[in-house]
């Protein structure tokens, strides 16, 4: 169902006898009244349909969808390439195996950080860190486990460490974009 946003607006904490009289009509019209804090201010947002709103005004379901999606399909896609038994490169190239695993894997990193980091409720960015590295390196590892059933496909123990060095490094690089939108802000 749509989000409708009924009203926004931005009030002084003084006003607070305005809002308890807002919520007071609005009770039995089925809408729902969200009040956000910033600093000594107010942000109050009337709400049809008990849809929550993130900062984008975006449902909440939608938010998540939209963050989880591309790791859901990223994830499909390497199991994909997972499958493949043909390998074969047209470039030889010394560690090309390597480098495409770091690069592969630093794309779902960069991807679970993406998501794990705006999941509601808010995970501390350490955590978001973390739990990015963890997932991406369990995906890793049932990769190289679904690659034993592969025709002419193996699992191998260096290319699962590869993959945790480029989920690694996906997840730094999602970390220092933040870093410096914030630092930007300022």
């Amino acid at each position: 169902m749509p989000l409708l946003v009924l009203k926004k607006t931005v009030i002084d904490a003084a006003m607070v006898g305005i809002i308890a009289q807002i919520i007071k009509n609005n009770i039995g019209q089925g809408l729902r009244i969200f009040l956000k804090k910033q600093n000594t201010k107010f942000a109050i947002s009337t709400l049809k349909d008990e849809t929550f709103s993130d900062a984008r005004g975006y449902s909440s379901l939608r938010s998540q969808v939209a963050l989880w999606l591309p790791v859901l399909a990223y994830a499909a896609f390497i199991f994909y390439l997972s499958s493949l038994s043909d390998t074969g490169s047209l470039i030889e190239f010394p560690f090309l195996d390597k480098i495409l695993h770091t690069l592969e894997y630093s794309i779902l990193g960069f991807l679970f950080m993406r998501a794990f980091s705006n999941f509601k409720p808010k995970f501390k960015i350490e955590d978001a860190f973390a739990f990015s590295v963890i997932f991406s390196f369990l995906y890793a590892i049932s990769d190289e486990i679904h690659q034993i059933f592969v025709v002419a496909r193996s699992a191998s123990l260096p290319d699962a460490i590869f993959d945790l060095i480029g989920a690694s490094l996906g997840a730094y690089f999602y970390y220092r974009r933040i870093s410096y939108d914030r630092y930007k802000s300022i």
